[in-house]
């Protein structure tokens, strides 16, 4: 009798087994799908590839400035003293 039921549950337990590894699953299908759809969402203009006229906007001595002032901005000063951070709550004195 326990044999019987532990052949007839391992034969239950095999099936189950080939069914849920058979075919491709959901996962599958979608492999790779939210990167691709991310990407073309942050795409602001797909065809700019295709262009190609030269960019015109800032002439050399503004775009040397503006990158200097953009590498100066990450520098600290010698006096900085860094952040200060105030905490207050309940039964905090000011």
């Amino acid at each position: 009798m326990i044999i019987k039921r532990l052949y007839i549950s391992s034969l239950i337990a095999g099936a189950i087994a080939i069914v849920g590894c058979a075919g491709p699953s959901m996962l599958d299908q979608n492999w790779g799908r939210s990167v691709e759809t991310a990407r073309y969402n942050q795409t602001l203009n797909p065809q700019a590839g295709q262009n190609l006229e030269p960019v015109e906007s800032l002439d050399g001595q503004s775009a040397e400035n503006t990158l200097e002032a953009y590498r100066q901005s990450f520098k600290l000063e010698e006096n900085s003293t860094g952040y200060d951070i105030k905490l207050t709550g309940i039964g905090m004195k000011k």
